[in-house]
């Protein structure tokens, strides 16, 4: 449990950092571009090693493509149709609640409710300061 507290707290610093230099000054939108895209670059290494290889191996190649499939072109049209973040605010509290929520809770127990919300503030917190 502590090994994962602490990639937590290292996790978590990247983003306090983050917000921290982005206030510090302006930044050159050519560096920006190359956070953004290291950025990207990791959640599609999240998406190739955690979940693809999970739907693969629960239900296999053709149940894994037509989720694939599925979800994008029901994001790709429903981000068009409601042209605010509402969309992808809705997926991402669904994620939340279905995947990762359930599986803190089975690790943590009762102490992932004050984590949800500790990272909340935080997050908040930094938002509001932007």
């Amino acid at each position: 449990m502590s090994a994962a507290l602490l990639w937590g707290i290292l996790a978590a610093s990247s983003l306090v950092l983050g917000a921290l230099l982005g206030l510090a000054r302006q930044w050159h939108s050519g560096l920006i571009g190359v956070v953004l895209g290291f950025g990207a670059g990791a959640l599609i290494s999240s998406v190739s090693f955690e979940l693809v290889q999970e739907g693969f191996r629960i239900g296999g190649p053709l149940p894994l493509a037509a989720g694939i499939a599925a979800g994008a072109l029901a994001f790709f049209f429903a981000d068009r149709a409601v042209i605010v973040d509402g969309f992808a605010a809705g997926a991402l509290l669904v994620m939340l609640v279905g995947s990762m929520i359930p599986e803190a809770t089975a690790k943590a127990g009762e102490k992932t409710g004050l984590a949800a919300v500790l990272g909340f503030a935080v997050a908040a917190g930094l938002s509001a300061l932007s």
